[in-house]
């Protein structure tokens, strides 16, 4: 973990002012939350030619998000925390 910890931390010392005008109001909405969950769901980016043609690997996106949702709701809830920053992406 120290070794991921320090990439961190070297990433951060090294953002530029542009992107930190960007992330600093951002960081200052969670800064005193007990718990954050943060979800990405990848549904495609209107990929053609083998992507498309792979149904399987295609999701029913209202679906996932409503137990995705669900899921952190149960995790947040059983964490006890009382501010919680959720971050969707």
């Amino acid at each position: 973990m120290g070794l991921a910890w320090s990439v961190v931390n070297m990433l951060r010392k090294n953002l530029s002012p542009l992107v930190l005008s960007f992330l600093d109001p951002m960081r200052e909405q969670y800064r005193d939350s007990e718990l954050h969950v943060c979800t990405h769901i990848r549904q495609g980016n209107n990929e053609t030619g083998d992507w498309e043609r792979k149904k399987w690997r295609h999701i029913d996106f209202e679906t996932i998000a409503n137990a995705t949702l669900a899921t952190m709701r149960h995790h947040a809830e059983e964490s006890g925390a009382k501010k919680v920053t959720v971050f969707v992406a």
